[in-house]
């Protein structure tokens, strides 16, 4: 039980970040399931709510989730993302407004909750999980220009993209996945232990390159991505892979010798 405990603040350590706004949310949650008289959210988003946060802090439902041996709580902690937060503070804070009719009390509350919204919000423009959009695909620009290198370079040989194998770091790796799916990646949820110590060797803060292309050759991957700004131990022509093109911040490399 103390596995199926510990489960359950480690999914809610990981979604909530230590900030206060989950709690409120789950009160402001309450405050809807008591003084709410709208049938629709109730049926929609309160109860649907509420058995999600039965099921996720539930004792029970984590000592199965433990027993079945998938005790990967960032994928379970996607399971808060069914609930919808913002709607619920929105709703709520939109009863309280309307729910005296003297107009000088809706404005000072209006102001209140603004004030309130504001401190314990984030801004968008400072805070470092933002970025400005740059393309269409809302993703950084280099995933898009080493895709279309690795993209362009296939199309000059016989073999089909799919079946190039290609190795990216972590910083890429969901991005390319979005923008070109033809484009397969090394790593899975199913990944063996060859290709789990190549993950870990191209997130190095050195990069061990003799190592690195000896897996990838191993592995049959033509095509290797790294950071070019990280120090290299070795040298990449001679473990069997040339330099293809280079962005800002990544170089490509190419395996010399085609794969059969």
């Amino acid at each position: 039980m103390s596995d199926s405990i510990n489960m359950m603040k480690c999914i809610y350590e990981l979604f909530s970040q230590g900030s206060i706004t989950v709690p409120i949310g789950i009160i402001l949650l309450a405050v809807l399931a008591l003084f709410s008289h709208n049938v629709l959210i109730k049926k929609y988003i309160v109860f649907p709510s509420i058995i999600i946060l039965i099921f996720i802090n539930n004792p029970l439902s984590m000592k199965w989730i433990v027993e079945s041996g998938i005790m990967v709580p960032e994928r379970f902690v996607r399971v808060y993302w069914l609930i919808p937060f913002a709607f619920i503070f929105a709703y709520v804070f939109l009863m309280i407004t309307t729910w005296k009719e003297n107009q000088a009390l809706k404005m000072v509350t209006a102001i209140v909750l603004v004030v309130f919204i504001v401190f314990i919000g984030n801004y968008m423009f400072t805070e470092d999980v933002f970025t400005s959009v740059v393309n269409p695909y809302k993703i950084p620009q280099e995933a898009i220009e080493v895709s279309d290198i690795i993209e362009k370079d296939v199309s000059k040989r016989e073999n089909d993209i799919s079946q190039i194998r290609t190795v990216v770091p972590s910083s890429l790796a969901s991005y390319i996945r979005q923008y070109d799916a033809n484009i397969i990646l090394l790593y899975g949820r199913q990944e063996g232990a060859d290709v789990a110590y190549i993950k870990e060797l191209i997130e190095e803060t050195e990069l061990r390159v003799d190592e690195l292309t000896k897996g990838c050759l191993e592995l049959r991957c033509v095509y290797i991505v790294v950071d070019k700004t990280k120090p290299k131990v070795g040298d990449f022509e001679s473990g069997g892979y040339r330099i293809l093109e280079e962005t800002d911040n990544y170089s490509i490399y190419k395996a010399i010798k085609a794969f059969n």
